[in-house]
């Protein structure tokens, strides 16, 4: 199977930028999946942690 990084994270300045990477089902909007997980990622560690959260990339890598 493939082998890869789901998540990276950088921090500048106390700016939390993230690079999400994530597998979906064919049947699946990979548009509105990815825009959830965006938002969804975005709003818990914002509140999670009190950082501001710069920027969440989600890149769909595989479609099964």
């Amino acid at each position: 199977g493939k082998i890869y990084k789901a998540v990276h994270v950088t921090e500048k300045n106390g700016a939390v930028a993230l690079d999400i990477h994530i597998k979906i089902y064919e049947s699946a909007n990979a548009k509105q999946v990815a825009e959830a997980v965006q938002t969804n990622i975005k709003e818990k560690l914002q509140s999670m942690t009190g950082n501001a959260i710069t920027r969440v990339n989600v890149t769909v890598d595989d479609v099964e």
